[in-house]
């Protein structure tokens, strides 16, 4: 089981939620949870990469990435049943998906479950905030040397799965911006811009670019939900 939250529950919690689950497969820009829609399914990821978008009117921006870490619909945990954001896939990939209302009965008693999906959405808020923190105080080319490690980290591979277009769409920047500034990342030999990848150099230098913006959020979710991210400082 490559989830992390499924495989930190004890076998007997982990066999009733997956008897409620189905696998599915997940496609590049399928959108999993629309804003202000009743949230119907929560996936928990096996493999692939989702990104949850704050949106408004037409303007959309990533906030965070989920991948085998973690799962969707963190209000779910929390209680609610719409969410404001969006979350869309930015890769192929595949999960356990199961019905909102089936997850909400398995939470209504206590269990580790609701313990872990409780600290995870502490863990993902924590990469909330480190968003916001990059977007005001970082300069585009630290930005996306920020997003470049988070989808190293669950990719398990040196080749990332990012273009020019996902990366102007996530960060809310024209495509020309990001253009720059990858091209600028290339030429300190730090990462190689394929045609649908991004291949990472030198991880090293690229966390030293990040800066402050990389680094809290990845130790925090190990702190929390007490398994590191796949490929994690």
């Amino acid at each position: 089981m490559l989830n992390r939250i499924l495989s930190c529950l004890p076998a007997e919690e982990a066999e009733a939620l997956l008897s409620r689950c189905e696998v599915v497969s997940l496609a590049r820009r399928q959108e999993l949870i629309e804003p202000d829609k009743q949230i119907q399914h929560v996936y928990f990821i096996e493999t692939g990469i989702a990104a949850v978008l704050a949106v408004s009117r037409k303007v959309r921006i990533a906030i965070g990435l989920i991948g085998s870490e973690g799962a969707t619909g963190i209000p779910v945990f929390l209680g609610d049943t719409i969410s404001p954001h969006s979350t869309v896939m930015i890769t192929d990939g595949r999960g356990y998906r199961v019905s909102a209302d089936d997850l909400r009965l398995q939470l209504e008693l206590p269990s580790h479950l609701q313990k872990i999906l409780l600290r995870y959405s502490l863990a993902f808020y924590n990469q909330a905030a480190h968003t916001a923190l990059s977007n005001v105080l970082t300069q585009v080319e630290q930005r996306i040397a920020r997003w470049v490690l988070m989808t190293h980290d669950r990719v398990l591979a040196d080749e990332v799965p990012l273009t020019h277009d996902v990366i102007a769409y996530m960060l809310g920047i024209r495509r020309a911006g990001a253009t720059e500034a990858l091209d600028r990342l290339q030429a300190q030999n730090v990462i190689a811009v394929e045609r649908g990848f991004i291949s990472v150099r030198n991880r090293k230098e690229l966390e030293r670019i990040a800066g402050a913006s990389y680094g809290l959020p990845e130790r925090e979710y190990d702190r929390l939900v007490g398994v590191s991210l796949p490929g994690g400082i």
